[in-house]
């Protein structure tokens, strides 16, 4: 097809490369929310041949749940989870939480200028307030921030009441979360209004121990500032003996940046804002344009 010849592909110790980490909305996932079967095919194929695939994403072990069911029982991907501060893996679990002063820190915030937070845990995700409010509110949001109507809200899975509040667990107050003493990998905040979310960020970011790992329209996920995607990703191949020349990366938006920007076989999809595309060495065709899946299968040619 002609515009894949868009697609600038380096050829650099394909033979020798090991791991494959892609994050999943904006990069591995189209507008749907689905993984075409041509990327499913090319990965099953890499897979087959002895190198390792790892989802880097955001979302956290629950949410990331609904997208594992796509793929067969031929992939089994590792998962770097909440921006880089989880890890899990076959036999493997990493976790950096935000430490607890910076915590209680970031959450008087978010109760100040009235953001829906999810806060996701080692033991599961919280919030602090009523489940019905937090759903009613983040429906909202969602469909705000993606233009969707409400039949649109209807075909998308992760959204259904069902899967948004699965293992979701419920705390009154700020004081009763911190009671709990659960580790915290990320927390999610979201703002009906654009201009509560930018001053609870500038707030946010004046601290050292927390970073805005990924921010648009009116919505913030905040992790700790030591560990990002990048970070994570080193960790594991320094514990797998992986030479960082052998790692392939994939990504979209700011919670990718120093990924993209820390290996040397990294690409930013079309559909990325310039400063990620700038961040990355190469670029793909877009998500919906199946540029992983491209990418790839130039990167592994058929035997």
């Amino acid at each position: 097809m002609a515009e894949e010849t868009s697609v600038r592909i380096v050829y650099i110790g394909v033979s020798m490369t090991k791991l494959i980490a892609c994050d999943l909305d904006g990069t591995l996932l189209q507008s749907n929310k689905q993984i075409s079967e041509r990327t499913l095919h090319i990965l099953h194929e890499i897979v087959n041949r002895g190198h390792e695939f790892v989802i880097a994403t955001g979302r956290s072990f629950n949410d990331v749940q609904v997208v594992l069911q796509q793929f067969p029982a031929s992939i089994q991907p590792s998962l770097v989870l909440n921006s880089g501060a989880e890890y899990r893996g076959r036999n493997t679990h990493i976790v950096h939480p935000i430490p607890r002063d910076a915590l209680y820190h970031l959450l008087k915030i978010t109760q100040k200028y009235h953001l829906v937070e999810s806060i996701q845990s080692v033991k599961g995700k919280y919030i602090i307030g009523d489940k019905d409010q937090y759903y009613r509110e983040s429906y909202q949001l969602i469909k705000e921030k993606n233009g969707f109507t409400d039949h649109e809200m209807k075909q998308v899975d992760f959204i259904q009441p069902e899967n948004y509040l699965r293992h979701l667990q419920a705390v009154e107050s700020l004081d009763g979360f911190m009671a709990q003493h659960v580790d915290v990998m990320k927390v999610d905040a979201r703002a009906l209004e654009e201009q509560a979310a930018q001053q609870a960020a500038k707030e946010i970011s004046a601290h050292p121990d927390l970073m805005i790992s990924s921010s648009y329209y009116s919505f913030l996920e905040v992790t700790s500032s030591q560990h990002t995607k990048a970070t994570m990703l080193l960790e594991l191949i320094k514990k797998r003996q992986i030479d960082p020349e052998d790692v392939i990366v994939f990504g979209d938006s700011d919670n990718d940046y120093d990924m993209l920007r820390t290996f040397n076989q990294s690409y930013a999809m079309g559909n990325s804002d310039e400063r990620i595309k700038a961040a990355a060495r190469y670029e793909a065709l877009s998500n919906d344009a199946d540029g992983v899946a491209v990418v790839l299968e130039q990167l592994f040619p058929a035997d």
